[in-house]
């Protein structure tokens, strides 16, 4: 991977998750690739992942807040190339269902509420550093 990838200790909405890693000079992820997904949810799943459910949703940067089931990525809004959605998702379970989570142990994506606080995944090209 040609990047560096932050995972928060910490939860936050999606806007602040947002806001956390414009600070540090990067962006929620947005994961391009089967490869990349599988790497991300292989290298960091352990480290956040453990016996209580809610802490395996991480937020990463796609969302369909201005145009419901048109998910876009929150850096340019450019639409998403690539998905690893779950099976029964995007569902839109809720209204306010439009910002994305990693699934863990899957590896699957769902589309969440974006208030809920949830720890959040960083990404910086390596050329930035």
């Amino acid at each position: 991977m040609n990047n560096c990838y932050y995972l928060s200790k910490t939860v936050a909405t999606w806007d602040n998750a947002k806001s956390q890693c414009i600070s540090f000079l990067a962006h929620l992820a947005e994961i391009v690739s089967i490869e990349e997904n599988d790497w991300v949810v292989g290298t960091l799943a352990p480290t956040q992942c453990n016996d209580a459910w809610t802490r395996c949703i991480i937020f990463i940067g796609g969302n369909d807040r201005d145009n419901e089931g048109s998910f876009v990525w929150s850096s340019d809004n450019r639409t998403l190339d690539f998905y690893n959605w779950s099976p029964v998702e995007p569902n839109s379970y809720t209204v306010n269902d439009d910002c994305i989570v990693i699934l863990y142990p899957g590896g699957e994506w769902a589309d969440f509420g974006c208030t809920p606080t949830r720890p959040f995944l960083c990404k910086k090209p390596l050329s930035n550093l």
